[in-house]
């Protein structure tokens, strides 16, 4: 009987162990899944030191558009009751194009835009979604350009 048990309890984990290498092997979102998970882990710290920092006094433009897909979605943080052209900074949040958002560091890009700075979050697509052999997936960040430059993301206090 115990010998039954151990052949039936070697066997599941045999099995178990052929299924979970084979779904690693055949498909790319299992390994995804477990780099967006450590990403989304690791953001909450700087998330919680940065919100202490915060200062009143931001305008905030959430979700804007600035390309064709549909996660090519920005926030914009500039300081209040200012008046003319600022430095900008875009920010790419980080994850290899494989996991991380704007919103992970959106309270840092408040303290910026309190420090004097138009500060801009993006997303991207990420993979597997986006194949990284498609030129256009590396490149939807510069997507942004053109609009900064015609002037559709100039703030107005």
């Amino acid at each position: 009987m115990l010998k039954k048990l151990v052949l039936i309890l070697v066997g599941a984990v045999v099995v178990i162990s052929a299924v979970v290498y084979a779904a690693f092997q055949l498909s790319p979102w299992p390994s995804v899944l477990l780099i967006r998970n450590a990403f989304a882990e690791g953001a909450e710290e700087p998330k919680a030191q940065a919100g202490q920092l915060v200062p009143p006094g931001i305008t905030k433009q959430i979700g804007l558009r600035y390309g064709e897909a549909d996660d090519a979605v920005l926030d914009v943080f500039v300081p209040a009751n200012t008046l003319g052209p600022l430095p900008a900074v875009v920010w790419v949040h980080g994850g290899g194009f494989i996991g991380g958002t704007r919103t992970d560091l959106t309270d840092y890009l408040k303290v910026l835009a309190s420090r004097g700075f138009v500060s801009m979050g993006i997303d991207y697509t990420l993979s597997p979604t986006a194949k990284m052999a498609d030129a256009r997936a590396a490149d939807q960040p510069d997507a942004l350009l053109p609009h900064r430059k015609c002037g559709a993301l100039q703030h107005r206090s």
